[in-house]
């Protein structure tokens, strides 16, 4: 463990403000909506708040940081998050309809911003070379098996990808 074996230094350390540039790579402009709705959340349910926080903090301080180590504590910000929206959507009161395609469509603004930023346009066509492999195998008649050589399985389409079946090791 990092406090009795001090792994991070084998592993590579990190500043305290790693996460926090992490956040703001991954969620660019969309960072101060989902933090605001995160606080309005948190008004209604502040264990939520706490909880996050509970897991989230603690590894800012631990020098060897990974964003696994804090994924666990994001599911109650996503809770957070729906609760804000929830609240900010009752205090429209008539205009609710036309508030929500509103709000819908900032989120979806946001979203599509994100996906095509930097951190995460890589992600889109990253194995597209698996993906085409695995097709032209599957149209390949006397095909016996696939050998998965340097690849994880997950990075494969799979059995979709071949469209019928032929063994995958």
């Amino acid at each position: 463990t990092e406090f009795t074996h001090h792994v991070s230094r084998f592993f590579g350390r990190e500043p305290v403000t790693f996460y926090v540039k992490q956040y703001v790579l991954m969620y660019g402009a969309a960072l101060p909506l989902i933090a605001f709705l995160i606080c309005v959340g948190a008004r209604k349910a502040p264990v939520l708040l706490l909880v996050a926080l509970t897991v989230i903090v603690p590894f800012h301080f631990i020098g060897h940081k990974e964003y696994r180590f804090v994924v666990s504590g994001l599911p109650p910000l996503v809770l957070l998050i729906a609760l804000g929206a929830s609240e900010i959507m009752k205090g429209l009161g008539t205009a609710t309809t036309r508030a929500a395609f509103g709000l819908a469509g900032g989120w979806l603004i946001a979203m599509i911003a994100v996906s095509l930023g930097d951190t995460y346009r890589p992600l889109w066509t990253r194995d597209r070379n698996h993906i085409v492999a695995f097709e032209e195998i599957g149209r390949q008649p006397d095909a016996c098996g696939v050998a998965l050589v340097g690849i994880y399985w997950w990075q494969t389409p799979g059995y979709s990808g071949l469209g019928r079946d032929i063994p995958i090791y």
